[in-house]
């Protein structure tokens, strides 16, 4: 077995402990940067430390609102030109999910739209498999959680 296969079945170990330990998280994560390209291992990782090993999906339904955050022409300015080089920020789902996700956080919490919301929601977005309503409630919750942080 390959050091770097150690090192990511110690990542994975750690990931799935009762007791999980972030700085070895984070040292593991460091030293190794090449162990965390996997998008399931990403999402864990977010998940465990913003969100924390305790969490469970909140049941949050999104939809099409019809009401919008007093920014919405600024937001959706800003979702065309969201992460332009990759190729899924072209296309209708994703800027669809991104002012979905965007425009929800900012009408629920009542903060105001800034420019930079937009590359900051598309992280989470891109990691996530967005076609699943399950998958959009996780990019919501880990937004919302690191916004707050």
């Amino acid at each position: 077995m390959s050091a770097t296969s150690d090192t990511k079945k110690q990542l994975l170990e750690e990931l799935s402990a009762d007791n999980v330990t972030p700085l070895k998280i984070r040292n593991l994560c460091k030293n190794n940067a090449d162990i965390i390209t996997n998008n399931d291992i990403r999402i864990r990782l977010w998940t465990l430390l913003l969100l924390g090993s305790n969490y469970k999906l909140s049941e949050h339904v999104f939809h099409r609102s019809i009401t919008y955050c007093d920014e919405y022409n600024v937001l959706q300015a800003d979702i065309r030109r969201t992460r332009q080089e990759v190729d899924q920020f072209s296309s209708d789902l994703y800027c669809n999910v991104l002012t979905d996700l965007l425009n929800t956080f900012c009408f629920e919490h009542g903060v105001k739209y800034k420019q930079g919301m937009n590359e900051i929601c598309a992280i989470f977005v891109y990691i996530i498999d967005i076609k699943e309503s399950q998958s959009l409630v996780l990019a919501y919750d880990l937004f919302s959680a690191f916004m707050y942080r």
